[in-house]
């Protein structure tokens, strides 16, 4: 686990070398050969730990693990600089690729201090989203699950008799969830069910039945739709840090595109452009 950690934390690390010494009044928590590893180093690990156990990459460690681990990383670092690999060209190379990404990091979140997003723009980005997006729809359906397509068609047959859909659902869907309530899933969006059950949904009318059975990964569906609503955009307070979020973004993205504009470029080693794909012809497609 140890070697991941110190690998995806390159960054960390080389940055660390870098200001190791000037870190030092910083309040230790270890002293490790005589060199303090400060709170500053104490508070970045734990966040690069976390930041790998949301993402999947590493599992949440208790705190004498997460020490533990600081405290070999300063002992590798102890190690690297008495073998001159500090020195090398290499590191010097990642060093300052290294400090060039955290310099770049930090000039943004400079700028966005000094830049705060304001209530009003949060509001009126909110109100622009609110305006251009289209709401999804949403359905109060119904079905019948049965576990073969004869024990469905069988059940469509009752219904289109005028077999009363609540009961049949509780005699004969195999759905238990549902069969109680009367087959009765509420509301759900089309992206929340299988492939098959949402086209279907989303092209019956309301109250209609579907015309035959419906074929799921759970089996055979007689599908009715009870209602369609729109649905409503979110408030504003469940997506204010989302919205805040956003017109940061683009706040960013016009403070470099401005430093873009004032700047002096050249581009020495020419990149190639995306390979778009030719759309085929008539003709080449006869000929294929």
């Amino acid at each position: 686990m140890l070697k991941p950690l110190i690998t995806s934390g390159l960054l960390c690390c080389v940055v660390t070398l870098s200001v190791h010494a000037a870190e030092t009044a910083d309040e230790a928590v270890a002293v490790v050969n005589e060199q303090n590893v400060t709170e500053h180093d104490w508070k970045k690990y734990k966040e690069a730990v976390f930041a790998r156990a949301r993402q999947g990459q590493g599992q949440m460690q208790s705190e004498a693990d997460m020490m533990q681990g600081l405290i070999d990383r300063e002992l590798l670092i102890q190690a690297a600089k008495a073998e001159g690999i500090d020195q090398t060209a290499e590191f010097k190379r990642e060093l300052n690729t290294a400090m060039g990404s955290l310099l770049a990091s930090q000039i943004l979140d400079d700028y966005l201090a000094k830049n705060p997003v304001s209530e009003e723009e949060i509001q009126a980005k909110y109100d622009e989203l609110v305006k251009t997006t289209t709401m999804p729809q949403e359905y109060r359906v119904s079905h019948i699950l049965s576990a073969t397509e004869e024990d469905a068609k069988a059940v469509l047959t009752e219904l289109q008799q005028k077999g009363d859909f609540a009961e049949l659902a509780k005699t004969k869907s195999i759905d238990a969830g549902s069969a109680e309530k009367g087959g009765d899933l509420g509301w759900v969006e089309a992206n929340a069910v299988v492939p098959e059950f949402a086209t279907a949904m989303q092209n019956q009318k309301v109250g209609e039945l579907s015309e035959t059975p419906i074929k799921s990964q759970f089996g055979w569906h007689i599908v009715r739709v009870d209602e369609v609503r729109t649905m409503s955009p979110p408030a504003l307070a469940g997506v204010k840090n989302h919205i805040q979020q956003m017109v940061s973004n683009e706040r960013m993205q016009k403070y470099v595109e401005l430093l873009r504009e004032k700047a002096t470029i050249q581009i020495v080693k020419p990149v190639a452009e995306p390979a778009v794909e030719k759309p085929v012809t008539q003709e080449e497609s006869a000929a294929q």
